[in-house]
């Protein structure tokens, strides 16, 4: 056995009890144990969770093994930090997550979800680069989960402002340009090419509507649109849950596609 402390900052401590928090954890733990192995099962922090563990200020390999006496720092993503590409990332959600699925396609996000696959389904997708979110934290410890989230809030909208917030998704925000029920990419067809499948109304003021080319549903903007344009708005203008930064432009009221 070999003894060593950790100090967990920042949101890292939500997946601490409250007697443990802002204050050295001393742990007595096998000496053949890999870092990632007390991080996960003795502390309870999911990997994906941390962006990175410090020893006297240098970094440590997971893989490493605990060194007696030594204080290893867990430090949290920064504000927009845990997705630092050029190109947006995609997703993939858990069973109990599936508003804040839709929500997200509607964002314009490449989002994966199904309320029947799996841990290992969800974990087989992670392996492949997507991100994965989830309520679940002993999902996000499988070792093939390279990128993910534990969802805290139960709300939708806040999920929802949880996540723009981490990786700073604004920037990449085109409302309305997948399907929300499938993930593909609407096209914009001639409301004559779909005549008897919208109203009338519908018919008479719009010119084009979208369509999914893979379900074959039709989207127009209407009411719907104008409401979820202010759920958008609303949860750009929610406090966060962590400080963050400036996240770039927010969804416009006349996005450049719109059903």
């Amino acid at each position: 056995m070999v003894q060593v402390w950790f100090w967990v900052k920042g949101e890292l401590q939500d997946f601490l009890a409250q007697s443990h928090r802002e204050q050295p954890i001393q742990l007595d733990v096998p000496a053949d144990q890999t870092i990632k192995h007390v991080v996960e099962h003795h502390l309870g922090i999911p990997h994906p969770e941390v962006a990175q563990i410090t020893l006297e200020g240098y970094p440590v390999n997971w893989r490493a093994l605990p060194r007696d006496g030594a204080t290893y720092v867990l430090h949290p993503y920064p504000p927009g930090g845990a997705w630092p590409h050029d190109e947006p990332p995609a997703f993939v959600l858990d069973g109990h997550l599936g508003r804040l699925a839709a929500y997200l396609r509607l964002l314009g996000y490449d989002v994966l979800y199904s309320s029947n696959w799996d841990d290992a389904t969800l974990a087989g997708y992670a392996s492949q680069g997507r991100v994965l979110l989830t309520r679940d934290q002993g999902l996000l410890k499988r070792r093939a989960v390279k990128g993910g989230y534990w969802v805290r809030a139960l709300e939708p909208e806040q999920q929802l402002a949880e996540v723009v917030q981490r990786y700073a998704l604004w920037r990449w925000a085109k409302p309305f340009s997948r399907c929300p029920q499938c993930n593909t990419r609407v096209h914009r067809v001639p409301v004559t090419s779909v005549a008897e499948r919208v109203p009338a109304d519908v018919r008479e003021t719009h010119t084009e509507v979208h369509r999914c080319p893979s379900c074959g549903r039709i989207y127009w903007r209407g009411s719907h649109v104008e409401r979820l344009l202010a759920l958008f708005r609303r949860v750009r203008a929610l406090p966060p849950t962590h400080q963050t930064q400036n996240q770039g432009r927010e969804p416009q009221d006349e996005p450049d596609q719109s059903p």
